[in-house]
């Protein structure tokens, strides 16, 4: 079970880098598996989505629905 981020206070969209004190989880592989490419990428929950980061760069790769 994970618990969404609350106190987003930047903006949810593709490219925006994230601040380091939002905790990420690994990517489940069930994800991977569609999208091989997001290998070693992370998420975190926020406003009822799955945000997908890219944590060499911090930066929001993909917003998918939760």
């Amino acid at each position: 079970h994970i618990e969404p981020q609350t106190n987003v206070n930047f903006s949810i969209s593709v490219g925006t880098r994230v601040p380091r004190e939002v905790h990420f989880h690994p990517l489940p592989t069930e994800i991977v598996t569609v999208y091989p490419d997001w290998r070693g990428y992370e998420f975190f929950l926020a406003r009822g989505e799955i945000i997908v980061v890219n944590p060499r760069t911090m930066e929001i790769v993909a917003v998918l629905p939760a």
